[in-house]
């Protein structure tokens, strides 16, 4: 695994770990650090976890520094920050790389977050920003969660 790939998995996870209002997600830094070390990542894990810390630093900063008057402002802006991470992590990334950041952090999810549907439409925005398809986010989600997906089961609403 390159730098950019991990720099943009740990981006990921600090984006969609972000314990914002509204969200059940506590105490991250623990489950990721296992997880790394079960997903075999061939990468020092001290060095993940400080890009990690980097990314949450930055983007908690962000959203404490803006007032917000609903939790539905947050999810929409979360949303955006999502895709816009997305879109330019794209260019950087190999097919197969954008894949296995959908595939990890749908992993994640299924062993940490006892499958959090909030956090899937997370992923799903992130999928639609590396320019996955929604059939190929749902094989993932199939593959993993030993489920059939409908193609409507999660719509993303970004206005």
């Amino acid at each position: 695994m390159n730098q950019s790939f991990i720099d943009a998995l740990m981006h990921f996870f600090s984006l969609l770990l972000l314990p914002l209002p509204g969200k059940k997600i506590s105490n991250v830094r623990l489950p990721l650090e296992e997880y790394l070390t079960r997903a075999g990542i061939e990468f020092p894990i001290d060095e993940c976890l400080y890009i990690y810390d980097t990314y949450s630093s930055r983007y908690f900063f962000e959203f404490s520094e803006n007032p917000f008057g609903k939790t539905e402002d947050i999810g929409k802006i979360h949303r955006r920050l999502i895709l816009e991470a997305g879109n330019k992590a794209q260019e950087n990334l190999l097919l197969q790389e954008r894949l296995l950041v959908i595939l990890s952090l749908l992993e994640f999810n299924m062993l940490y977050n006892d499958k959090e549907e909030s956090i899937f439409l997370y992923i799903k925005t992130l999928a639609k920003g590396l320019n996955i398809s929604d059939k190929d986010f749902n094989r993932s989600r199939e593959f993993l969660y030993d489920i059939q997906v409908h193609e409507t089961d999660f719509d993303i609403v970004l206005n």
